[in-house]
């Protein structure tokens, strides 16, 4: 009995250090977010980046970009939950999780766009480099759907995840301080009245 009792305690103490918000996330909780609140440490701006509980809206007004201001990651595995808008053709939407962020002007974007595309960007003194684009990812824009976008950025090498099917890895240089991450969210052509991006968690764990 006593026996029991021990491995009862230790697996619970082992959950305890796991976010939950993304299945398949490993090691000690660095930071996550349900958004009940705007608590949670975001540079905010009204109607463009938001916190409406339960989620943090963000509403491109060609693009919108929000870092959190109280936590820092470097080595981790970033995930969210997002609801994408439908978007259309010719105006498609995007969602991007900024990670090794040293400001606005110089991070790393893993985005997702509802055209059924996605990449990997590095942003430089303002300037946008593609690493990886991939075509008929498996994003989902059917309305009220929940898409996983996740990065694994561990010893060096950038995995990126989308719904739980790996779409690259590729190595990568980890910049030097203390990095930032956060969301972004873009659209092809600013229209009045355009379409939100809803995060609807943000976690970050330490990873294996």
């Amino acid at each position: 009995m006593l026996r029991t009792l021990l491995i009862a305690s230790v697996l619970q103490l082992g959950l305890g250090t796991v976010a939950m918000a993304c299945e398949g996330q490993t090691g000690a909780v660095i930071f996550e977010d349900t958004f009940p609140d705007d608590s949670g440490g975001w540079e905010l701006t009204v109607g463009s980046s938001e916190v409406i509980p339960p989620v943090l809206k963000l509403t491109p007004k060609g693009t919108s970009t929000t870092l959190n201001l109280t936590f820092n990651a470097v080595s981790a595995d970033y995930c969210a939950e997002v609801k994408l808008p439908q978007g259309k053709p010719d105006n498609y939407v995007g969602f991007g999780l900024d990670f090794w962020a040293k400001d606005y002007t110089s991070l790393m974007s893993f985005i997702v766009y509802t055209n059924k595309t996605a990449g990997l960007y590095k942003l430089t003194d303002g300037v946008w480099t593609a690493i990886y684009n991939g075509n008929d990812v498996n994003v989902d824009t059917t309305p009220g759907a929940t898409n996983t976008v996740r990065v694994i950025a561990k010893d060096g090498k950038i995995t990126l995840m989308l719904n739980g099917t790996v779409l690259k890895a590729v190595r990568a240089q980890v910049p030097e301080g203390n990095l930032r991450f956060g969301a972004y969210a873009e659209i092809q052509t600013n229209i009045d009245d355009g379409p939100s991006v809803e995060v609807t968690s943000y976690s970050v764990t330490t990873g294996e």
